[in-house]
């Protein structure tokens, strides 16, 4: 059940041992090329299309977005091969589809309805993730919420690789989702498979083992893409101080709301040792407690949302 005063003192801890000035390490960022900006944004597409029931509740065969906010995906040729939703005791949920127009396969996870309640009330134990390394430790709603759809997953990302073996595979999910699909993605990879991961405003999933070893499969077998938006205070949960560590490389976003994302507004910041860095998300002074900022990336991710934003 959410509680607002265990959510007030998680923002205050948050607030607290954010750094008070952002001063990026100069050769720890870079900026981001005009074919990246466009995988972010298709991939974004992919991830607000998670939140429509209709793409995961068994009802479409075509991935669709009835609000509108995923054009580039809608228009593409599309098919469905497994919806899940509300698995487990974390509600796992999203899908599995094919985009013939792209030649990909996509995992996509769709963010929890209860992120608040979520973060506020859970004391973030490690447990061990040997499917993913043997030294590896991740939180373990977020394992829960990955493991809760692993068979129906790997069961349906077999017959997709099987029935097109030259399609790429893209994993993607956003807030809760990310973590999801940072874990999908580092097991996949873990069996030969090659897979990118697309991560929007993913709390920290993991210990430095955990983040050392998906972090070493970048470039390897499969890119890393976690992407964060200005002051959104879920990327910096849990704490570092309790033993988490994110996943390189961080790309971001520093424009407000409501505006066209350019080039210039992306900025990747390289590295996961300790996360040395000043900058980014964990750079800004301020935490954003509305949730505005965690919602919109390239626009609002949860428009399709039958309640219309992530409680």
């Amino acid at each position: 059940m959410f509680s607002q005063t265990s959510l007030s003192a998680l923002l205050a801890a948050v607030t607290l041992l954010s750094p008070a000035k952002a001063i990026p390490a100069p050769l720890a960022r870079r900026d981001i090329s005009a074919d990246v900006l466009a995988k972010l944004y298709l991939a974004h597409q992919y991830s607000a299309a998670a939140y429509c029931p209709n793409n995961n509740d068994n009802s479409s065969s075509k991935l669709t977005c009835p609000t509108g906010n995923c054009d580039i995906v809608q228009a593409d040729n599309t098919s469905v091969l497994t919806e899940f939703q509300n698995l487990g005791l974390a509600d796992s949920t999203g899908y599995v589809a094919l985009d013939h127009t792209r030649s990909k396969i996509i995992l996509a996870y769709r963010g929890t309805e209860s992120i608040q309640n979520f973060l506020a009330d859970a004391s973030f134990p490690l447990v061990p993730a040997p499917d993913i390394c043997a030294s590896c430790h991740a939180e373990s709603g977020f394992y829960s919420f990955w493991r809760a759809s692993k068979p129906a997953i790997l069961a349906a990302l077999d017959q997709a690789r099987a029935q097109h073996p030259s399609y790429s595979l893209d994993v993607i999910g956003h807030s809760l989702g990310a973590a999801a699909a940072t874990l999908a993605a580092a097991h996949v990879r873990n069996t030969g498979s090659h897979a990118d991961l697309y991560s929007f405003s993913s709390p920290r999933v993991g210990d430095p083992a955990f983040a050392r070893y998906v972090g070493g499969q970048d470039g390897v077998s499969g890119s890393n893409y976690r992407v964060t938006h200005r002051d959104d205070w879920v990327p910096k949960a849990p704490l570092k101080a309790m033993g988490y560590l994110h996943v390189a490389d961080e790309y971001w976003i520093s424009s407000p709301n409501g505006v066209n994302v350019t080039t210039s507004d992306v900025v990747v910041f390289e590295g996961y040792e300790g996360e040395d860095y000043d900058g980014g998300n964990a750079g800004t002074e301020k935490t954003d407690p509305t949730f505005q900022t965690h919602e919109w990336i390239f626009d609002k991710i949860t428009l399709c949302y039958p309640k219309g934003t992530i409680e």
